[in-house]
């Protein structure tokens, strides 16, 4: 496959002053094989930023979360720079042992379309429609792709999405909706390879993990060990 490019679409504003992206890209100098380009999309890129490639790409939809990570992934993809493979990274996830992109494996989710059936809340009635879609095209998942870990695609992947309005609430999860147009079947439960932080006060296991991910409500829960863990400026930092 070649050299791996790591490509982390960045929200606007961090509470934490960007140490989510800190800790995700000393993480990628430490453990990802083969590391070639690391790209932020981004028009708010934070200035200590080194040694990586920008594409300022802004954040459109205020509230919709996920169709800003459409747009800038989508947008990635067609970047004749980006190479053909790419490992999708969020800011707020880290590696925690050596990562070959081409030996990686699909992490699910183990909730169902029954587990957001009739919530109100905004992302599950994303979820709901993108369970929805799939099923449309006569593909029906038990469980969702949205591990909150990298994920490893090709750019001709997201040829998959031209003519699907994402933008229209409640919109689509995209891991989820492109891994299922892809028929990619889950090999790993996220519980098995992801240390897990969001808003938890329970200790977080790192043993084993293949990841951390967290959101904000859990960033502080993992900060220690992820300083522990991370202690030196990655390359990307000046």
């Amino acid at each position: 496959m070649g050299k791996t490019d790591i490509v982390i679409p960045l929200g606007n504003g961090s509470p934490f002053d960007n140490w989510e992206l800190r800790f995700a890209l000393r993480s990628v100098e430490k453990y990802v094989q083969d590391l070639n380009t690391v790209w932020i999309l981004s028009d708010c890129a934070p200035a200590w930023l080194k040694n990586v490639r920008i594409l300022p790409v802004p954040d459109r939809h205020k509230h919709n979360k996920d169709a800003n990570l459409f747009d800038k992934l989508i947008f990635a993809a067609k970047t004749p720079e980006v190479s053909d493979t790419f490992v999708f990274l969020s800011d707020d996830q880290a590696f925690l042992q050596p990562f070959d992109a081409e030996k990686a494996q699909a992490v699910f989710n183990q909730r169902g379309p029954m587990s957001f059936a009739a919530s109100p809340h905004k992302w599950h009635r994303r979820m709901t429609a993108t369970f929805s879609l799939l099923e449309q095209r006569g593909i029906c998942l038990p469980y969702n792709f949205d591990a909150h870990v990298p994920v490893v695609y090709r750019k001709v992947d997201f040829k998959l999405l031209e003519g699907i309005d994402y933008a229209t609430p409640p919109g689509y999860c995209i891991n989820t909706l492109l891994c299922g147009l892809l028929q990619r079947r889950g090999v790993l439960p996220q519980g098995m390879v992801k240390a897990h932080a969001e808003g938890s006060t329970a200790e977080v296991d790192f043993t084993g993990k293949l990841y951390a991910g967290y959101n904000n409500g859990g960033f502080p829960l993992i900060r220690k060990k992820l300083a522990e863990l991370f202690p030196e400026k990655s390359r990307f930092e000046s």
